[in-house]
């Protein structure tokens, strides 16, 4: 990288611009807009390359630690403060329903532990002591009568692609701030004197562009991270997992459940717990999503990425479907996959500056792992706050136990373009 190559000079430099990426961009301009600001995206915005597959997801605030459940409240007020400014229910309150086996855990948590958290925290809920008032209250049927749970009514149905579209009009109102996609970082270095350079090229085209320099940077680069990373010689532990979800056609309002989204949690947990979302008029109307929360695949790296919805973990759903959710025809309409990259130890996500060993390391932040779609405004204030050393001591305490990142040493692949071995530079 040298000067006579140099494209532009930033403030902040945001690699990766889906919901996390614009949400930062978003927060960042809010705090300082005299800020220079350019988003780079690797495919289109909005796109359903990675974990920005499907246009919806779950929002709750039940947790099963406190911590997080604070954070869910914190991202609770942001989110109706969303809908408020962008005139459209971006979360749909339409309240999130936990039932199942008391005694399982999954993914999610379990339970009895959010019911703890929930009582510790003062945050209402709905008892369903058994299987029969879950479904007196609710339109499944066969539901075991030792099941229990609960219904909560601030979570519900968060719309990612309106949400993303409400970030990138926010954003284009500013002439501070640039966003491009499309374009694919392809090296980045940290240099002692506070300069960051990123080096990119055309994705369509492979054409070099030049490279950018900044002040500051934020990696919000998902499964993709580790690709960026190991420009400093790093590399994030994560387990990639491909799913599978499908939406299944309303046949009798009167007795489909269409009102709430829900996650049931039953034994085996690997291949016998779902999570389902209401109908919305937003995506397959007239039809409702369904999905195993569990992995087709768990993958090392982006490139293994199949795209294709697993046989058989729609036949569990489907399955599903016919025994306990009347009212919907169980057959697969619109099936889907998504990758997502998840944290191998117990923290729920990841957020983190660099470590020491990076120049300049407090100007650089990493998201990348976690169920982090119901905190996407959340993870943009922070990383804004991150980048501003502005955060509280509870936020530094957040960051430190739930989100910590433990690094370890990475190098990049090499890519092939024409007969030649080329490092992505």
């Amino acid at each position: 990288m040298s000067g006579k190559n140099k494209i532009d000079d930033y403030d902040v430099i945001i690699v990766g611009g889906g919901p996390v990426g614009l949400s930062s961009a978003y927060y960042i301009n809010k705090q300082d807009p005299t800020k220079k600001i350019l988003v780079l995206e690797q495919y289109s915005f909005v796109n359903e390359n990675s974990s920005s597959a499907g246009k919806s997801r779950q929002f709750r605030v039940q947790y099963e630690t406190v911590s997080m459940a604070e954070m869910a409240l914190v991202a609770l007020d942001q989110w109706l403060e969303f809908n408020e400014l962008s005139g459209e229910e971006l979360l749909d309150q339409v309240g999130s329903l936990w039932f199942g086996d008391p005694n399982t855990s999954s993914s999610e948590g379990s339970v009895e532990a959010a019911i703890e958290v929930m009582d510790i925290l003062g945050i209402e809920y709905t008892p369903l002591p058994n299987g029969q008032i879950i479904m007196k209250d609710f339109n499944f049927k066969d539901i075991p009568e030792e099941y229990s749970g609960f219904f909560q009514a601030d979570g519900g149905i968060l719309n990612i692609d309106a949400t993303q579209e409400f970030l990138l009009r926010e954003l284009k109102k500013h002439n501070n701030v640039t966003l491009k996609d499309f374009t694919k970082v392809t090296a980045i270095r940290s240099l002692e004197n506070g300069s960051i350079e990123l080096a990119a090229e055309d994705e369509k085209t492979n054409e070099k562009l030049g490279f950018y320099a900044a002040k500051q940077l934020a990696i919000t680069a998902g499964p993709f991270v580790n690709d960026v990373v190991c420009n400093f010689g790093l590399k994030v532990d994560i387990d990639l997992w491909e799913m599978s979800s499908a939406y299944y056609k309303v046949e009798n309002y009167e007795t489909a459940e269409i009102s709430t989204t829900w996650y049931v949690f039953q034994e085996p947990a690997d291949t016998n717990v779902f999570y389902g979302f209401n109908e919305v008029k937003w995506s397959h109307p007239g039809y409702v999503r369904v999905a195993p929360a569990i992995a087709d695949a768990i993958i090392d790296d982006p490139s293994e990425y199949t795209m294709k919805p697993s046989p058989v973990s729609l036949g569990y759903t489907t399955d599903w479907v016919k025994n306990n959710m009347p009212g919907l025809e169980p057959k697969v309409s619109y099936p889907s996959s998504c990758l997502i990259a998840l944290s191998k130890t117990e923290r729920e996500l990841m957020l983190d500056y660099v470590p020491d060993t990076v120049p300049n390391n407090k100007n650089i932040v990493v998201y990348t792992a976690g169920w982090g779609g119901k905190f996407i405004p959340t993870l943009g204030d922070l990383i804004s706050k991150m980048l501003s050393k502005d955060l509280t001591p509870k936020e530094m305490l957040f960051l430190q136990n739930d989100t910590r990142i433990d690094w370890e040493k990475g190098t990049c692949k090499h890519r092939v373009k024409s007969d030649e071995n080329v490092l992505v530079v």
